[in-house]
């Protein structure tokens, strides 16, 4: 009986040494999300992704990133590199997930299945962002006022309107912007490109516009044509 009593305890015991280490196969924990990483330095790069820190520069252009290999994936963009070469036709690449993703041009294999619609992904990253779309979720908050945003790119880009950075310089007339996107749609005015056509009326224009009761009356032919609110008169205003 006293062997019995014993022997209980002591399995517990063996138990809870036998899922210690691994437990502690993890120990570096973040304090923000919970997730926990092996290294320290998995951690560190991890914790970027909630304070948006970003050490490595390219010194070519304003973009910034959160570890060194991301860097050097990116200048390949400036210098052409290409060293990841597909073997069935020659199409090379800057980095070698990138020719795993185009190998299953070959094979057909699109991995990731989305569960709200019949859209497939090729990449996780893409599924992930896919699946928010359907979901509303936004994971990636502004620390600086209630905005939340569906990845962090996205929250990058908005907090330079916090930080009043404009990054991106018009070369045309020196006009700056927070975002890359707003500089090409600025292009647009001195290169005189209307990619995006109206359905109705097969009106031009250099950029689309976010829903608003401003934005839809503007997108009415009748709008075009004969100016904006009743009793304007005039020729209608393009869209600047």
């Amino acid at each position: 009986m006293v062997t019995s009593s014993v022997s209980g305890p002591a399995q517990q015991q063996q138990q809870q040494q036998q899922q210690q280490p691994e437990q502690s196969d993890h120990p570096f924990q973040c304090m923000d999300c919970g997730k926990s990483f092996r290294w320290s330095s998995r951690l560190t790069h991890h914790q970027r992704s909630h304070n948006n820190e970003r050490p490595y520069r390219c010194n070519l252009c304003p973009k910034a990133f959160k570890g060194s290999s991301a860097l050097l994936y990116h200048q390949r963009s400036h210098s052409g590199e290409k060293p990841y070469e597909c073997k069935d036709c020659g199409k090379a690449f800057k980095r070698s997930s990138l020719l795993q993703v185009h190998q299953s041009v070959h094979t057909g294999v699109r991995t990731f299945v989305c569960p709200y619609c019949p859209l497939t992904f090729k990449w996780s990253s893409h599924y992930q962002y896919h699946l928010r779309q359907h979901t509303g979720e936004c994971p990636y908050p502004c620390d600086t006022c209630p905005k939340a945003f569906k990845n962090s790119s996205s929250l990058r880009r908005h907090k330079n309107v916090h930080l009043g950075l404009k990054p991106y310089t018009c070369t045309v007339c020196n006009k700056s912007f927070t975002q890359s996107t707003n500089l090409r749609q600025h292009m647009r005015i001195h290169t005189g490109e209307r990619p995006y056509v109206c359905s109705e009326c097969g009106r031009k224009l250099h950029a689309l516009f976010k829903p608003g009761p401003a934005q839809e009356l503007a997108l009415q032919p009748q709008y075009w044509r004969e100016g904006g609110e009743e009793g304007r008169g005039g020729k209608g205003r393009e869209m600047r």
